[in-house]
Parts: structure tokens; sequence; C-alpha cells
């Protein structure tokens, strides 16, 4: 895993690794690992957690995946990742919350408003920004992540799992909005513990 020394969320290693995973699954990850044995294929947030976490951002008491036990029915033995981790809405919201990492959001709404509300966002978008897929129109619950990794001609690219996706175009699928948490490039939480500040 990439930890800038400065403290800074390195887009470019979230994107590169999020590109090796794209259509494959890190075994290092216990849900990865736990969800592929049961053929369960929700694993949009914690691939976009383990991006998130290549890309420099540190793991919390609040966001975490460490590996764990689980018996032969595949129930967990002990606590081995939390929901902020390895769920769409529960990652959106952590974020919302982390001062050191968000900074701010793009909506983009379906119908007439969506090719402005694009175009509009892309100025703000980078890669390693997050994704978010909701069926309100305000985007305040989301039920689907992924990660931007590519911006380019007026298009938003991402990968994903859930559906496995890599350099996908950014589309709506149906959905009443999108929502991109935009991440800041210099994480004070990593650097106040570099500091010894917390």
């Amino acid at each position: 895993r990439y930890v800038d020394p400065d403290g800074r969320y390195s887009r470019s290693s979230a994107v590169e690794y999020a590109h090796k995973w794209a259509h494959s699954r890190n075994p290092n990850y216990v849900m990865a690992k736990f969800l592929f044995a049961m053929k369960n294929p929700w694993d949009c947030a914690n691939f976009v957690s383990q991006s998130l976490n290549a890309g420099g951002i540190e793991t919390r008491n609040d966001w975490f995946n460490d590996k764990g036990n689980f018996n032969f029915w595949g129930q967990r033995t002990d606590k081995s990742f939390s929901i902020n981790w390895t769920t769409a809405n529960g990652l959106v919201s952590w974020l919302r919350k982390q001062d050191a990492i968000y900074n701010g959001e793009s909506l983009i709404r379906s119908g007439k408003e969506f090719t402005n509300d694009l175009l509009s966002s892309i100025k703000q978008t980078k890669i390693g920004d997050i994704i978010g897929w909701s069926k309100s129109d305000d985007g305040k619950e989301v039920h689907h992540v992924g990660i931007v990794t590519k911006i380019e001609g007026g298009k938003i690219y991402y990968d994903a799992h859930t559906t496995d996706r890599k350099l996908q175009e950014l589309k709506l699928n149906g959905d009443k909005s999108i929502v991109i948490i935009h991440i800041m490039l210099l994480l004070f939480h990593n650097l106040m513990i570099q500091l010894d500040f917390c």
C-alpha cells in the first residue's frame, strides 16, 4: 500500500490498484474472500475502500477490513470489517463526515439536467474521486459505488465491482442521480499522525 510521507492522497496509486483488481478479487481482504466463496457479487464498497486505502487513506476504528475468522458456514467469528468499508451507503456517509478527506461533492441528476450537471461536475472531478448511484433525486443515499479512473473528452470513466467494470463510461443506469465525492489531495489526518499531533 502506498502512503505518501507528506500525507498526500495518491490518486494515481488508487487508480492503479483499481485497474489491477477490476476483474478479480484481492485475496488479502476478508470480505472479498468471503463473497467470492459464497458466490455473492456485492463487492462494490469493499473494492472502492481498498482503492482508497491503496491511495494512502489510513484505516480507522470505524473504517477497516482486517483478516478475520469464518466458521464452516461462512459466519464471522470475530469483527473483521466495518459497515463503512463494506456497504455503498455506509462508505459514502462515512466519507461525508471526514473533514480531513471530504472535499465536497457534485450531483448529476437524471433528465434534462444530466448533460449540464455532468459538464459542471467534470470541472471539479479528478481521478480517485468516488461515485455513488442513487434512487433519489438528491443523491443522499446511494446503493452502489465506483471510483473515477479516467476523465477525457467530456466524459468520466470508472472502475467498480459487483458487475466488474474497468474504464466504464459514467451513466445513470436507470438511477435518478449520481453523486461524486471529491477527495482532498492533502490528508490532514495522515499528517497529524506522522507529526504526533493526535
